[in-house]
């Protein structure tokens, strides 16, 4: 907490400075010398960086950490770079609860927590139909869209609608039909929601700030940290997932 409230009091620091996790070290990431590297730490920034959008990166800037931390029952999400063969490699998502490591998720989730944070502009989602045949999709755009309402005292319902334009890149099947195809990755993004969202409600763990966005709209309910042990387990989460085929881009 200290090291963050230094980095927030600089001006120049906290909103062009992002929260990693670095595997099997900070030092050794930032030991790292790409080939064809020439200013330090370049071959990060443009990998991370502004204007980058990959799929599994969650980037969280410095002044978004400091928040959180000074926020009840909020978690703190941030990539984890990982050093493979003397290169950068960005696949999970780390969960900070009250500045302590909790769970890190995988590269199904990450995707799906970038889509409920941020939205995403890239991306490639595989999936099989029948007999095993592999489908793969590039996506356009992809929103999340997250309400919150209270049932009843002791019940809660958090809809989650997920909506994906994409571009058909691999089929072995030329006789596809694209609404049997965008069935199946309607399926693969409501069972992967749906498990992110369990997963988090399991390890009481609040990266969407869902309390947030239901005081907000709840301005009576008393804010603090009892969300997660008191009401975050109550919750019951629906997922509806529309994704839409553009066109095909495949390669013969």
């Amino acid at each position: 907490m200290l090291i963050m409230d230094y980095f927030i009091r600089r001006s120049e620091i906290q909103h062009i400075a992002w929260l990693m996790v670095g595997e099997p070290s900070a030092r050794e990431v930032i030991s790292v010398m790409p080939r064809g590297e020439n200013i330090a730490g370049n071959y990060l920034f443009m990998k991370f960086g502004q204007g980058v959008q990959p799929q599994f990166v969650n980037i969280t800037e410095t002044h978004e950490v400091f928040e959180n931390l000074n926020m009840p029952g909020v978690s703190i999400s941030c990539p984890i770079i990982e050093v493979r063969n003397e290169n950068f490699v960005a696949e999970r998502t780390a969960l900070f609860q009250e500045g302590k490591p909790e769970k890190i998720l995988d590269m199904d989730q990450t995707r799906i927590l970038n889509i409920l944070e941020n939205g995403l502009s890239v991306g490639y989602v595989t999936t099989k139909v029948d007999n095993n045949k592999p489908v793969g999709i590039r996506i356009q755009k992809a929103v999340g869209k997250i309400s919150l309402k209270e049932k009843s005292e002791d019940s809660f319902i958090c809809n989650i609608s997920i909506k994906v334009a994409a571009l058909l890149e691999e089929t072995s099947d030329t006789n596809y039909k694209s609404e049997i195809l965008e069935k199946n990755f309607e399926d693969v993004f409501t069972e992967n929601t749906l498990r992110l969202m369990k997963d988090l409600q399991s390890n009481a763990l609040d990266p969407l700030a869902l309390q947030v966005k239901y005081w907000a709209k709840h301005p009576e309910y008393n804010f603090g940290k009892d969300w997660l042990t008191e009401i975050y387990p109550k919750i019951q989460f629906n997922v509806t997932s529309k994704v839409k085929i553009l066109q095909p881009q495949i390669l013969k």
